[in-house]
């Protein structure tokens, strides 16, 4: 639903026309058929290809057949994320407010900003640039799950000299290389005893979340690490059932656990005093966090103490949060996240996704952590994922958009490495000889309900892309 008073022109259009076709990882079909229709009504040559991206391309002038090639990108899909949890984000669109600074959505879910802004850009690019050479617009699916549409795009899409990727969300940077990620899931039947004590609900909640890369060091705190470490505060108590995360790019907000004790004081005492510590260790971000006690439904069995030590060691031996840092991009090198843990009397699992400058000391952090499920009595399996992008610093394309920024704001960009993953990292194994370079609006709180977009630095970053398609055509 869009709401009035909404800033307006093309790239806005677009951005609406994106935002009112539900379009969450996996559920993007809808979608890239009215995109296809777009640009087929707009006299373009479009398809939807054997894995559901959509690739557009304006063909060139008379006399610029010969002229450098260029690839518009973005992605398909968003992080559904909403406030609340009966909420079918696979059906319904978003709702979007405007405060006159920044689009966002109230709290109520994402925004969607990531990826469709750069989507946007790149139709209003294809729609009104004046330049003549061929321009391509590559819209992949499911990057925010699993990039699957960089997986299995063909090569001679990408068949181009250079590529503008539209998924990063800082108006003042330049980047020319991402981390790669990959993930390790694990399973486990926990070892259970027979329970005849009340029963309780802990529940953690009110953490920021966020961006399992772009906040990973940011200090927000992660509500499944925050819930071990006061499971270890209650030694008395058992866990019946364990529950928090929802997707492996998430930081957890809330985490909460089914505990087996005879009196709830225990368990009120420690919340209340960890809570206190946390809020002072997580200061400014854990001012809203907040543990809930309540009386839960009773059980006939809960893990024995054996079973829920292994947990809380196996936690405290994984490679999660700020493994190692880059000092010369100033961002972590290696980092994971456990982003998500459900667990009854019958069945534990748990996903563990990780991130790395390079592909591989991922890879060997994927290995530790595969032998540590292993060494703790569950079954594993490890998800390779994506690669890392490495820093081209001295490409052309990246010289002509230093000059077009210049030219745009006034100011030299700053060049950064992301600590996030960037299709390109896939992109350049198959088209080695691609440049490119990734830029963006200012988008901030990603994957979150808290999700915005700086309405100002939308329409500046449009114009920075249309200089530099200037630049390199001229």
């Amino acid at each position: 639903m869009i709401s009035e008073n909404l800033p307006q022109g093309s790239v806005w259009e677009n951005f609406y026309r994106i935002s009112a076709v539900p379009h969450v990882s996996g559920h993007e079909e809808q979608l890239a058929l009215r995109l296809v229709e777009w640009a087929e009504k707009n006299g373009f040559s479009a398809k939807m290809d054997g894995v559901g991206n959509v690739i557009i391309s304006r063909h060139p002038a008379p006399g610029f057949e010969n002229a450098p090639k260029v690839i518009l990108q973005g992605h398909l899909d968003m992080v559904p994320q909403s406030s609340d949890p009966d909420r079918d984000m696979t059906v319904t669109p978003v709702e979007i407010l405007s405060d006159g600074k920044f689009l966002h959505t109230g709290g109520k879910t994402t925004l969607g900003a990531d990826n469709a802004i750069g989507l946007a850009v790149a139709m209003t690019a294809l729609s009104e640039s004046p330049v003549k050479g061929e321009l391509r617009a590559v819209f992949t699916r499911n990057e925010e799950v699993g990039m699957d549409g960089a997986f299995g795009i063909e090569p001679e899409s990408l068949n181009c000299n250079y590529l503008i990727n539209l998924d990063t969300g800082s108006e003042a940077s330049i980047y020319v290389g991402c981390a790669g990620g990959g993930s390790v899931t694990a399973h486990c039947r926990p070892e259970t005893v027979e329970n005849t004590l009340p029963c309780w609900n802990l529940t953690i909640a009110g953490l920021k979340g966020g961006h399992s890369g772009i906040d990973i060091a940011a200090g927000y705190g992660n509500a499944i690490i925050l819930l071990a470490e006061l499971l270890r505060q209650l030694p008395d108590s058992a866990v019946a059932a364990i529950q928090g995360g929802t997707l492996s790019n998430v930081i957890p907000s809330s985490a909460s656990a089914v505990i087996c004790s005879g009196s709830d004081r225990e368990i009120i005492d420690a919340a209340q005093r960890m809570t206190g510590e946390w809020r002072k260790i997580l200061a400014p971000h854990g001012d809203n966090i907040h543990v809930s006690v309540a009386p839960a439904p009773s059980v006939s069995r809960a893990w024995s103490a054996k079973q829920k030590q292994k947990l809380l060691d196996l936690i405290a031996e994984l490679p999660l949060e700020v493994v190692e840092f880059d000092d010369k991009w100033n961002i972590p090198a290696l980092s994971g996240n456990l982003a998500k843990i459900a667990g009854d009397a019958d069945n534990l699992d748990i996903l563990v996704s990780l991130r790395a400058q390079d592909d591989a000391k991922k890879h060997t952090a994927q290995l530790e952590t595969f032998n540590s499920f292993v060494k703790y009595g569950f079954t594993a399996q490890l998800k390779e994922g994506y690669a890392g992008w490495k820093p081209a610093e001295n490409s052309i394309l990246l010289a002509e958009a230093i000059t077009a920024y210049r030219q745009i704001y006034g100011h030299e960009p700053q060049v950064k490495v992301i600590h996030a993953g960037a299709e390109c990292g896939l992109f350049a194994r198959k088209q080695p000889e691609l440049e490119m370079i990734s830029c963006g609006p200012d988008i901030f709180n990603f994957h979150s309900v808290n999700e915005k977009v700086d309405i100002a630095s939308v329409e500046r970053i449009q114009k920075f892309v249309f200089a530099l398609l200037e630049k390199i055509y001229s």
